[in-house]
């Protein structure tokens, strides 16, 4: 029951919306190697619920419209974006005594791993969605809402041991660099047993 027109600025803030996730990747990338996981975790927590308390409130509330649940995820991309971006330079600008810039000779050793691990995300994008796709076409907008409520829910358990991925990585990184081996292999045990 939605005109073309509807569906169509839908789509384009949709799009939008997830444009706005590149950023924050890179930056929360910063957050982490920094080892400020914790603010990066409560910046990613203050996004989702904006996203999901946000776009419940406001179809709710404000206006029960397709346009207006995809601008409130569009909205919350921004704030988190935002939020991770000036997290991130405050803490370069404090950690280090030379002025924070890219090293371009270091993107031209890496770019085709950065590559490659951007097109596995945006396959990944694909297919955690995929299911609300084929969903659409057989469920009313209203059903369709309830199943994501239900699916995101779902994904409660998964976010727990990416959450535990995320804060060990970097000490990983940093033993694997020192060369202590028999430290990085407790530690990785550790985070193991969390996660199982």
């Amino acid at each position: 029951h939605l005109s073309a027109e509807e569906v169509h600025t839908a789509l384009l803030m949709g799009a939008g919306a997830l444009m706005l996730q590149w950023p924050t990747s890179l930056y929360s990338g910063v957050l982490r190697g920094l080892e400020a996981q914790v603010l990066q975790s409560a910046i990613s927590i203050a996004g989702a619920a904006m996203r999901s308390l946000g776009a419940l409130a406001v179809v709710w509330f404000v206006s029960p419209t397709v346009t207006a649940y995809v601008m409130t995820f569009a909205v919350a991309n921004a704030a988190e974006m935002l939020a991770t971006c000036i997290a991130a330079w405050l803490l370069l600008r404090r950690s280090s005594s030379a002025a924070a810039r890219a090293r371009w000779n270091v993107f031209r050793e890496v770019w085709r791993f950065a590559l490659s691990f951007n097109l596995v995300g945006v396959l990944l994008i694909a297919l955690a969605q995929g299911d609300r796709l084929v969903t659409a076409g057989f469920l009313p907008l209203e059903e369709l809402g309830y199943y994501s409520v239900a699916s995101t829910a779902s994904g409660g358990v998964a976010m727990i041991a990416w959450s535990v991925s995320i804060a060990v990585f970097p000490r990983f990184a940093g033993l694997s660099a020192a060369g202590n081996r028999e430290t990085l292999r407790a530690e990785y045990h550790r985070a193991a047993q969390v996660n199982c």
